[in-house]
């Protein structure tokens, strides 16, 4: 199981998640910086979207997480 909490900024065209906490597991990876951001990338970031998707991901005005529910604003 991985877990990732975190926030989403905006870095270069498109939004993406920054980790706060990463759990696999339950072990808190993020609290070994250099180790967790490396198995973050490996795990998480490795998985690419579709090409619709990552099209239609950099076209968003906003994205947000209010309570369990993800917010994505168009233009």
């Amino acid at each position: 199981l991985v877990q990732v909490i975190g926030h989403f900024a905006k870095r270069g065209d498109a939004f993406v998640l920054t980790p706060d906490q990463f759990y696999v597991g339950s072990c808190p990876l993020h609290k070994v910086p250099v180790l967790g951001e490396l198995l973050y990338q490996v795990l998480v970031m490795k998985e690419k979207a579709p090409p619709e998707i990552a099209a239609a991901w950099k076209k968003l005005a906003g994205v947000s997480i209010d309570g369990n529910t993800l917010k994505l604003t168009m233009p």
